[in-house]
């Protein structure tokens, strides 16, 4: 969660120190940070300095004899506080693009006491931002076997309908039935004059007035940091360029600390208001208005799926658990089957009766479930076989 500094292409600008303080920690690797200074100043916290190209003449020649006296690149050393002190503004290195950098820039972050990383933004550091966060998609996810979306057992995206520079409307009614239901939203919060996408601040959830999620970015620890995946999902969404955010989590959540505000929404039947309100560091603010209608049991008349079993396999072992599955809608089918592992980069393809492909990527519901996107109908009356492969198991129907 900290700040990435560009630098134009170029390495070597001079970084300076932002309070009075000592280094505590100097490390140099090919990989992670990079060439990194971590320099505990007056508050107790922690300034870390990443991807440097070099550091100040004394840290350099200390790294220098470090290096030679273990012969090896690779540096993690400690220091107390009589060891390399230092003024604010004064020099502690050169900007650069070491370890798993992506292009010259400075990585920097602050951490508390306790090592927790803070949010540089609310913690002084500033960057005059007058841009709302933009909303670009909203998703909403069975949480329960019994749950329909739409009238599926499945994610359902919606788009967004932008009716002012920071108010924004769900472009559809919301229908599930009964069970638990989920909202994960895709955002982008920018600056402007600056390309680059940061994370927003804050995100509250509302249900007929009700707060039912209330997220912030103020701080995160070493275990959450790992564990990102279970608020974050990269994937779903992914052909469209979108990363999605969730605004639901489990119980007892390492991101939770609040219970009662999970995110995980048992409606009652009828018609409810949701309220989305996504506030950046800076105190910009977008809104999202949208409704949800709720029934007992499926008004919706769906067809019955059709089951398509395994017909050839070009491995002995097949990584499904059941029968690929087709579930038919109003304006095209979706694809579903279920596996217990955790696969990856699944695709699928249709090959029509003209030869032409039909190709496709799966989408990944937890815990078990992996469905293609809607696939019209003209697509898919005149298939030949369906294809389903990894790269180690490829199998057709």
């Amino acid at each position: 969660m900290g700040i990435d500094i560009k630098t134009n292409g170029k390495e070597g600008y001079e970084v300076y120190a932002i309070e009075d303080g000592f280094i505590s920690r100097m490390v140099t690797n090919y990989t992670g940070y990079g060439k990194a200074l971590y320099m505990k100043i007056k508050s107790e916290k922690t300034a870390v300095y990443c991807h440097l190209s070099k550091f100040s003449s004394e840290l350099e020649k200390e790294l220098i004899y470090r290096q030679s006296k273990d012969n090896a690149y690779h540096v993690n050393t400690y220091f107390d506080s009589t060891n390399f002190p230092f003024k604010k503004g004064d020099i502690i290195g050169y900007t650069g693009n070491t370890g798993a950098s992506f292009g010259p820039h400075l990585h920097f972050e602050l951490r508390s006491p306790k090592g927790n990383t803070l949010n540089p933004l609310r913690q002084g550091i500033f960057i005059s931002d007058t841009i709302p966060p933009v909303l670009k998609g909203l998703t909403v996810f069975p949480l329960t076997q019994e749950t329909l979306i739409n009238g599926f057992p499945l994610p359902m995206e919606f788009s967004m309908i932008r009716n002012r520079n920071n108010l924004y409307s769900i472009s559809d009614t919301i229908h599930c039935t009964r069970g638990r239901v989920g909202i994960a939203v895709s955002v982008e919060d920018k600056i402007q004059q600056n390309s680059n996408i940061y994370q927003f601040y804050k995100a509250e959830m509302f249900v007929d007035d009700s707060l039912v999620f209330d997220f912030t970015y103020d701080s995160i620890s070493f275990f959450q940091t790992a564990q990102m995946k279970l608020i974050e999902n990269r994937e779903f969404g992914k052909a469209e360029g979108l990363s999605y955010h969730k605004l639901f989590l489990k119980e007892n959540s390492l991101f939770l600390p609040n219970n009662e505000l999970s995110g995980q929404i048992l409606l009652s039947p009828g018609v409810h208001i949701l309220h989305l309100s996504i506030t950046d560091a800076s105190g910009n603010v977008s809104i999202v208005n949208g409704k949800i209608f709720c029934e007992l049991f499926n008004s919706k008349t769906q067809q019955k799926p059709r089951f398509w079993l395994r017909r050839k396999s070009w491995q002995t072992k097949s990584f499904f658990d059941s029968d690929l599955q087709i579930l038919n809608s109003e304006n095209g089918v979706f694809i579903e089957f279920q596996n217990s592992g955790n696969l990856s980069a699944i695709y699928g393809g249709l090959l029509m009766n003209n030869k032409k492909p039909f190709n496709f990527g799966f989408f990944h519901t937890p815990p078990q479930t992996y469905y293609s996107p809607l696939i019209p109908f003209q697509e898919f009356k005149n298939i030949n076989s369906i294809s389903v492969l990894t790269k180690e198991k490829p199998i057709e129907f």
